[in-house]
């Protein structure tokens, strides 16, 4: 064992795998690693690695070797290799086995580069999303740890070489190279901010002549809009609403916008001349919102009502309830307009019933108090007895009473946040909302909900498109891929069963075939490295598939002038397609990069069916300025594709195909939500 393991007391058994070794690490270090609040004891798992990595975790990962693409990608990894170096330090000396035993450089990049560590719910993983690796089922014995360390040995060079390319900087190491292994797993943290100082500086001036050309904008808006009578005025940023209609009647001094699906806005909103499709710029934060049978769609105390919704209140970017964005005293008020009047009042978020303090009345009745999320009832909540006109106290997960009910009095009424006293010793006992005869003994043990919820708002086919996945296309989110394959293969019907390419070249009909990421996670895995299997069956049954439907329509179909697009999540981290047309190969990428890996295995396939590449990548491409638009970008890209068959490449880029601005990005965004939700917008206009 290594000098540091002969100290920690209680030794592992032999044989161990990598899995085996990191819990034994993490466990060793318990307490260390888990950031503890005053009032809570934090509780610890008994295993410390994961490679089961969901979609909304992506952004929580922090990879440890991988190229930075934004300054707090920076400062994260250098924090995580400061904090976390007692568990980090295990890493490398995994690493520095696999360089002493292995010598293969291809298993080690692959390796560095999938490898990241996840924070969440108070806990620290070790995270490698790829469970193809073979070198993490190997068992390993102590003996193999014995020399770790020793004087004189260099097996850290390698690990600095591949760190170096993961970083795409040049491996000159003139920041000071370590004279042995045991130096380098002391000093990795500094190593670690060496190698990103080149990044830091670069990112820094990229921000700041971003920041300059923001100041410049902003300059020339307070210069144009900002009177004396409107200084006072809340401003906010709409960047993403498309107008349909607008009218400006006196008696309000305020703008009516008709929404395609037949919504009506009423709010003091400012329009510019030369944007007619976009509406910039609101001045007031209380707006009005009247809607039939559309602002129900998400709200489970909504979903059985049909008929005329009204709402008031603040608004997000969609013309959606939001009032997070204001102080806690600001609310939202949705009704409906019937017999029995619905009322809920509190808190909104994206259209959906959120907060800790919201109220449900029926006319003046007030029938539930508690918090919600995604729209439903989840946490603590007060819900009317009728028959004995009392309140119920407990908890509700997902709308679903859960544990022992306790019956209340409501003793404040006329405040927003209600009082209520326990009386009596009458209780009820729920799992998943069906009541029991019996308490259970152990019943009375505090029962946790879900801090983060699914809930499914929209069925499209087979698909259930859950909050998680829709939020994805708010300004700022990491686009969920299986939106991604339900947009574009949506796209792919639309086109191909009209006569859209018909109407183009008759004497080129084309018919192309598309590869979405969910298949392309099964052919090439979650992480392209140079030495992984194909799953080429995937792609033979694609293959064959659409040879039948070409021969059906009689398009040409020989591989001299087939045209596959792959679009796909490369390494979990970044959206881009790859296009096979002509016999050549294009990378379709909104992050110029190299992408060897990839190049690799894309080839490797298509020759493994005969077909003939050659590697061509000079596509001229609108590039992204952040780090979450790359699935955006995919999205339009592939479109181009989709819509334009029967031209070849050479012809899009002459069509400008592939230049796309910020703005229009951020439109493309607002139009795939609207038409995911039904609004009337066409996905046709990408």
């Amino acid at each position: 064992m290594s000098e540091g393991q002969k100290t920690m007391g209680t030794e592992i058994k032999e044989p161990f795998n990598f899995q085996q070794y990191v819990d034994w690490a993490f466990e060793q270090n318990k307490g260390t690693y888990i950031y503890k609040t005053q009032n809570e004891q934090s509780l610890t798992k008994t295993n410390y690695f994961t490679t089961q990595i969901r979609d909304e975790q992506i952004n929580g990962i922090i990879w440890l070797f991988r190229k930075c693409q934004t300054i707090s990608e920076i400062d994260n990894q250098n924090k995580a290799f400061l904090e976390h170096q007692h568990i980090l330090r295990h890493v490398f000396l995994f690493l520095l086995i696999l360089v002493k035993k292995y010598k293969d450089q291809r298993k080690i990049y692959a390796l560095m580069n999938s490898t990241g560590i996840l924070f969440e719910n108070e806990e620290l993983k070790l995270c490698i999303p790829n469970e193809k690796f073979d070198i993490l089922q190997q068992t390993y014995y102590k003996k193999d740890f014995d020399n770790i360390g020793a004087h004189l040995t260099e097996n850290c060079k390698s690990i600095l070489e591949r760190w170096a390319e993961l970083k795409n900087e040049p491996n000159d190491f003139n920041f000071g190279l370590p004279k042995s292994d045991k130096e380098f797993l002391n000093d990795f943290p500094r190593i670690s901010a060496c190698l990103n100082l080149k990044q830091n500086i670069k990112l820094i001036e990229q921000k700041k002549q971003k920041e300059e050309g923001k100041k410049m904008l902003e300059k020339l808006q307070k210069e144009r809009l900002f009177q004396s009578s409107l200084r006072k005025e809340q401003i906010q940023f709409v960047q993403l609403v498309k107008v349909v209609n607008h009218k400006k009647p006196n008696y309000l001094n305020q703008s009516l916008i008709l929404q395609p699906n037949g919504n009506l806005i009423i709010g003091k909103i400012w329009f510019p001349n030369n944007q007619t499709d976009l509406c910039p710029l609101w001045l007031s934060y209380n707006f009005q919102v009247q809607s039939y049978n559309h602002l129900n769609n998400f709200n489970q105390e909504l979903k059985q009502y049909i008929g005329f919704l009204t709402y008031t209140g603040p608004v997000n970017d969609y013309f959606e309830p939001q009032t997070y964005d204001y102080n806690e005293e600001t609310e939202g008020i949705m009704q409906t307009n019937n017999q029995h009047e619905l009322i809920m009042k509190g808190g909104f978020k994206n259209g959906l019933f959120e907060g800790k303090k919201n109220r449900i009345y029926i006319g003046c009745i007030l029938i539930f108090y508690g918090s919600f999320k995604n729209g439903q009832k989840h946490g603590e909540g007060y819900e009317l007895n009728q028959q004995f006109q009392t309140f119920f106290r407990g908890l509700y997960e997902s709308n679903q009473k859960q544990g022992i009910f306790v019956d209340c009095k409501l003793i404040n009424y006329q405040n927003r946040e209600k009082e209520f006293s326990k009386i009596g010793s009458r209780q009820e006992y729920y799992k998943n909302n069906i009541k029991y005869n019996q308490i259970p003994e152990w019943a009375q043990q505090v029962y946790n909900v879900n801090q983060n919820p699914a809930c499914v708002l929209l069925n499209f086919n087979e698909y259930g498109i859950n909050n998680f996945q829709l939020s994805s296309l708010r300004p700022g989110g990491w686009i969920n891929s299986s939106l991604i394959d339900i947009l574009l293969q949506q796209q792919i019907s639309l086109v191909n069963y009209s006569n859209i390419i018909n109407q183009n070249k008759q004497g080129n009909k084309m018919k192309t075939l598309f590869l979405n990421c969910s298949q392309c996670q099964d052919i090439f895995g979650s992480m392209i490295t140079k030495n992984d299997d194909i799953n080429d069956l995937i792609f033979q049954e694609a293959f064959l598939k659409h040879q039948e439907s070409c021969n059906q329509e009689k398009v040409q179909s020989n591989k001299k002038n087939m045209r596959i697009v792959f679009y796909l999540n490369l390494d979990r981290s970044h959206f881009l397609s790859v296009v096979y047309d002509n016999e050549k190969l294009y990378i379709i990428d909104s992050l110029n990069d190299t992408r060897e890996p990839l190049k690799f295995q894309m080839k490797k396939l298509l020759m493994k069916y005969q077909f003939h590449v050659e590697d061509k990548d000079d596509v001229t491409l609108s590039q992204q300025q952040n780090s979450f638009d790359c699935g955006v970008y995919t999205i339009y890209y592939v479109s181009q594709f989709i819509k334009n068959q029967n031209l070849t490449i050479k012809e899009m880029i002459d069509k400008q195909c592939f230049k796309v601005s910020q703005s229009k990005v951020n439109y493309i965004r607002y139009l795939i939500y609207q038409n995911l939700v039904g609004n009337g917008a066409s996905i046709m206009e990408l």
